[in-house]
């Protein structure tokens, strides 16, 4: 949301409610691509850590002993794998949820006129907010399922990591991942796990834009 404020602001001079779908589109995508650049070595070692299976030989179960244990093995470049996937995934995202929410806001705007109460409006955020969540699950969960592919098999390095391996042996390029699934398991596979993504991101983004709402209003 703070990438956000500051490319809308660069990008469109009057009030932020007011800006155009594609401003907001833009600002959205820009604020994503650049979140993503800052968590993708993070992102990387979760996917890392959740996907390990209990062996006798794991012995990094901590987030820093299991990043230094990929670096020290793979280099720096083994914390950034999947960083145009995660790019790609996050510009999407933000793309579609800032958008969304602006758009819908607007349209939500006439309900109650001038006089509309605290209630309302905070109505009004939490279905803007629920329907850019979904909207943003829609289009990012294809380059989520790349990305994690990825991500899993980035863990390689680290021994005693099965699935890791196992991920290891295919194309570790976005597009050659994309390409892979489609060939194997169909277009399906780039929605897996979409119900769930929806069933958090659509209430969760709904709670976010109305509290966030709310706190703006404090200053």
């Amino acid at each position: 949301m703070f990438f956000y404020e500051k490319f809308i602001t660069l990008l469109w001079h009057g009030e932020k409610r007011n800006a155009p779908f594609g401003h907001s589109l833009v600002a959205g995508g820009l604020a994503g691509a650049s979140e993503a650049c800052i968590i993708t070595p993070l992102e990387c070692v979760k996917i890392a850590m959740q996907s390990e299976k209990a062996t006798a030989g794991s012995s990094h179960t901590g987030m820093l002993a299991f990043g230094m244990s990929m670096i020290r093995a793979g280099g720096i470049g083994s914390i950034y794998s999947g960083l145009a996937a995660t790019v790609s995934k996050h510009t999407a995202h933000s793309c579609c949820y800032f958008a969304a929410y602006h758009e819908t806001k607007k349209y939500l705007a006439p309900i109650g006129g001038q006089g509309t109460t605290k209630a309302q409006q905070v109505s009004k955020d939490l279905v803007a907010g629920f329907i850019a969540g979904c909207a943003a699950a829609t289009a990012n969960n294809p380059f989520d399922v790349v990305k994690t592919r990825q991500q899993v098999g980035a863990a390689s390095v680290v021994a005693h990591h099965a699935a890791a391996q196992e991920f290891s042996q295919s194309s570790r390029s976005l597009f050659g991942w994309a390409a892979l699934l489609m060939r194997t398991e169909g277009p399906a596979a780039f929605y897996k796990g979409y119900v769930a993504k929806v069933a958090r991101l659509g209430p969760g983004s709904a709670i976010i834009f109305s509290v966030y709402e709310q706190v703006m209003t404090l200053f």
